[in-house]
């Protein structure tokens, strides 16, 4: 067995470049104090605990809201039993869900940030302490680029207009244009007057990073070209329908709007990033027509667009390494992948760097609301891509010097490249 020390020091210490976060503000993040167990059990593993079966509401901000850090120092009795309590009723879901990719990085970012080896309401409470210094001013860009260890965050606010950022050199930010391409019909708005709104949304974010949609959750990702004539009756026709109907999605119309948001990508030199593979939640999805295949028109009609097909469409990332290495304009980004199937992540890495020319591909994104969670998340894709890049050179299929330029490539340099982020 090789000696990979140096590898896993180089993936361990050289910065990440993160490419999918749905942070709040640090502003927000004062706001809100989201508690210990909130930071922990938020976002994505809470729908592991749904399906273990534990009795909670799931929370967008924060899953088992209840009790707010407060101010520091603001430990009360009261507010131990209330996070006792909460604790309780997702005990044993989490016994059940801690070794899944969710549960792993929540155990990382206990172990990283708050010293806990073992998750219960003895250590949380024990945590406590540590916790509220991290919700002090300056503590949300803190915990990002140096515990985190980040070159710099992209983040999808879900909004078509960015917030400016007090460090835009770190914050960096996407436009989300989900609505326009699920096929949305503003009944306020004229189809004519519904592109134009299109067209100034890109004229208004010039800081922007990239272009973000997660329409899949709203129709299938299959796509084909749309006559704008076409695309205009479906869209008065809705409308006709009234108000009520007007956030449905309309495929026609969302293909159109799909196709001129790709077109303005160009145009604007925006990567545009498309939401492929698993869904978050629990209870819906269906597998058909969630895998990145249905795009292949779209690719072919608008070669001069950057595409990044975002979590690597899993589980069709064997589909999605197939269309990244026959199209020049798709790349694959790992963001989220890691904690949804840590085990499939590194097939993927393996499969990728023999199938794929390695400028295509970026290897992190936690898609978390909280930065102390980043902090796990990061971790585990440390971790397990170490793993890969080793497994690569103790089946001799590179030297450990190859496998640090292509983690280096994996970590900074391409996201460098596709996202001019030396502007």
């Amino acid at each position: 067995m090789p000696d990979l020390s140096d590898l896993h020091e180089f993936i361990h210490s050289f910065p990440l470049v993160d490419t999918h976060e749905h942070l709040f503000s640090e502003e927000e993040y004062l706001r809100l104090k989201p508690d210990i167990l909130s930071v922990l059990f938020s976002h994505y593993l809470q729908h592991d605990l749904v399906c273990s079966g534990a009795s909670f509401e799931p929370d967008t901000e924060g899953c088992l809201a209840g009790a707010s850090a407060g101010e520091a120092g603001s430990e009360t009795r009261s507010a131990d039993e209330t996070l006792d309590a909460r604790f309780r009723r997702v005990e044993e879901g989490w016994k059940r869900s801690a070794h899944t990719g969710f549960g792993e990085a929540a155990r990382l970012t206990a172990e990283r940030v708050y010293g806990i080896t073992d998750i219960s309401v003895a250590s949380l409470r024990g945590a406590q302490a540590i916790h509220h210094r991290l919700l002090e001013p300056g503590k949300h860009l803190e915990i990002l680029r140096a515990m985190a260890n980040l070159d710099s965050v992209q983040v999808d606010g879900f909004s078509e207009v960015p917030p400016g950022a007090t460090h835009p050199d770190f914050y960096r930010y996407d436009i989300n244009l989900r609505a326009y391409c699920a096929g949305e019909c503003p009944g306020e708005l004229s189809f004519d007057r519904n592109e134009r709104e299109l067209e100034a949304v890109f004229a208004r974010n010039l800081r922007a990073i990239a272009v973000k949609t997660q329409h899949a959750y709203d129709r299938p990702l299959e796509w084909m070209p749309r006559d704008r004539g076409e695309a205009r009756r479906s869209y008065e026709a809705r409308r006709a329908k009234g108000p009520e109907h007007a956030a449905a999605p309309e495929p026609v119309v969302g293909d159109r709007a799909l196709g001129e948001v790709a077109r303005l990508c160009a145009e604007y030199q925006l990567p545009l990033k498309i939401h492929t593979g698993y869904m978050a939640g629990t209870g819906f999805m269906e597998t058909r027509g969630m895998g990145a295949g249905g795009l292949c028109q779209l690719f072919q009609a608008y070669p001069q667009t950057t595409f990044v097909l975002m979590h690597i469409s899993y589980p069709f990332w064997r589909e999605a390494i197939v269309l990244a290495k026959h199209y020049p304009n798709v790349y694959l980004d790992m963001c989220w992948a890691w904690s949804i199937d840590p085990h499939s992540s590194r097939e993927f890495v393996r499969t990728f760097i023999h199938a794929v020319p390695s400028h295509k591909l970026f290897a992190f994104g936690g898609d978390t609301f909280w930065p102390v969670a980043v902090v796990g998340f990061a971790e585990q894709a440390r971790r397990h891509l170490a793993r890969a890049l080793a497994d690569e050179v103790s089946d001799g299929c590179l030297s450990e010097r190859e496998a640090i330029s292509l983690a280096r490539r994996f970590m900074r340099e391409n996201q460098y490249e596709v996202f001019d982020l030396a502007r």
